[in-house]
């Protein structure tokens, strides 16, 4: 994989990361503003803001996207809640999805940490295989030589069939058909469409 390809991996990932861990707060409305996609009227229909909050003042911008977050994932009747063991129908929350991330975290001699580590019931939270995924990538994009990255790619690969493919993209489309604000619609969709490619690699 080249290095920019995995750069690019991972900032999408992270932003993912970012997006589901925690409400938006005044460093990251002030990324998504100045990201170029600000708008709901961009082209290409992937804004990273609606019109409406671009307007408002950033303390009013943040209570809006707060209550649209606390909507879709924490309740108290979440809309999507985020955790793979209630996506995939398990009676514990964390469960076999949760012991899975441990499992791989500890394998690779990786740690929960950042974004991800915030404000979350267990490791099967959407957040934290997104989160992971920039790592790896991240670790891709600046290794001194071919082997090392070849072993985050395959440890990103292994992560995407264990425990992301067999339950994430479904739940993506769910999230941005249910959400009302940007950028719940849109980043979901540029998610799907990566796991998308992340599929169709494997299978080659």
């Amino acid at each position: 994989m080249a290095r920019i390809d995995a750069a690019a991996r991972r900032d999408l990932y992270a932003l993912g990361a970012r997006i589901f861990a925690v409400e938006v707060d005044g460093e990251l409305l002030r990324r998504l503003a100045s990201s170029g996609l600000a708008g709901a009227g961009h082209p290409d229909g992937l804004g990273l803001l609606d019109d409406d909050i671009a307007s408002l003042d950033e303390h009013d911008a943040i209570e809006e996207l707060a209550a649209e977050y606390c909507r879709l994932f924490i309740g108290p009747h979440p809309t999507c809640p985020p955790y793979a063991s209630t996506q995939r129908g398990e009676a514990l929350l964390g469960g076999r999805a949760g012991a899975r991330v441990l499992g791989f975290l500890e394998r690779h001699g990786l740690e929960l940490t950042g974004c991800a580590a915030l404000h979350i019931a267990s490791p099967d939270h959407v957040a934290v295989p997104l989160a992971v995924l920039a790592t790896l990538y991240a670790e891709a994009a600046a290794a001194p030589d071919e082997t090392s990255a070849a072993a985050a790619w395959s440890a990103a690969q292994e992560l995407l069939v264990q425990s992301v493919l067999p339950w994430m993209p479904g739940y993506l489309a769910t999230v941005a058909s249910s959400a009302r604000r940007e950028p719940y619609r849109s980043v979901p969709r540029l998610l799907a469409a990566l796991l998308e490619e992340e599929r169709d690699g494997l299978a080659r």
